[in-house]
C-alpha cells in the first residue's frame, strides 16, 4: 500500500505528521488508513470529516510516548489544556502523564475485550476490581476531555446498574 501523494491541498498537513508515520519493518500503522478514506472522498481535509475517521488506536497511539517531543513536549505542558480542557487545575501533565498512559491503555483492554466478545473481569489480565477501576477512572478521563459527554455517559450508561447484579461469589 502506498500513500496518496499528489493530491492537491488533501496532503495539507505535510508528509512528515503524526498520523503518516510508521515504525520500520512494520505495515503502515493504522493511523494512515482514516486519512486514506478521507483523502480519497474528498481534495480538501477539515477537521469535522477527519476527527470521525480516527479510530480508538489512534487516539491511544496519540499518547504515546512517540509523540512527547512532536506533540506535548510535556515539560511545557503544551496542548493539554486544549485536549483535556476540563483536568484539575492542579493537574502536572509531566508527572502524571503514566497515569493517563495507563488508564488509556486499560481503556483500550477493556474495549478490546468487549469488541472481540472476551470475558472482561476474572481473567489472568482483568480482575473485577481492575475492571470497576478502569471504569471510574475512564469516566474521570472522560470528564477532563468534556463535561457534556460525561453527562450524556452517565444518563446512557447502564454498567453501574449491571455490576449491581452480579453475584458477589462472582467478584473476586
Amino acid at each position: 500500500m502506498q500513500l496518496p501523494s499528489g493530491r492537491g491541498k488533501v496532503n495539507a498537513w505535510g508528509e512528515n505528521h503524526l498520523w503518516l508515520r510508521y515504525r520500520k519493518g512494520s505495515k503502515l500503522s493504522g493511523l494512515v488508513e482514516p486519512r486514506i478514506s478521507v483523502a480519497k472522498a474528498s481534495e480538501s481535509v477539515k477537521s469535522d470529516t477527519l476527527t470521525p475517521e480516527l479510530n480508538f488506536g489512534f487516539w491511544t497511539e496519540i499518547m504515546g510516548s512517540d509523540y512527547d517531543k512532536i506533540i506535548w513536549l510535556i515539560e511545557k505542558n503544551r496542548y493539554v489544556k486544549e485536549v483535556f480542557p476540563n483536568a484539575p487545575a492542579k493537574l502536572n501533565f509531566a508527572r502524571d502523564i503514566k497515569r493517563i498512559r495507563k488508564i488509556i491503555y486499560d481503556i483500550k483492554v477493556v474495549r478490546n475485550r468487549v469488541f472481540h466478545h472476551e470475558p472482561v473481569f476474572n481473567t489472568r489480565k482483568l480482575s473485577f476490581n481492575e475492571l470497576l477501576t478502569t471504569y471510574k477512572d475512564a469516566k474521570e478521563l472522560l470528564g477532563w476531555l468534556s463535561r457534556d459527554a460525561l453527562c450524556f455517559f452517565e444518563g446512557n450508561n447502564q454498567f453501574e446498574s449491571l455490576v449491581n447484579l452480579i453475584p458477589s461469589s462472582m467478584k473476586l
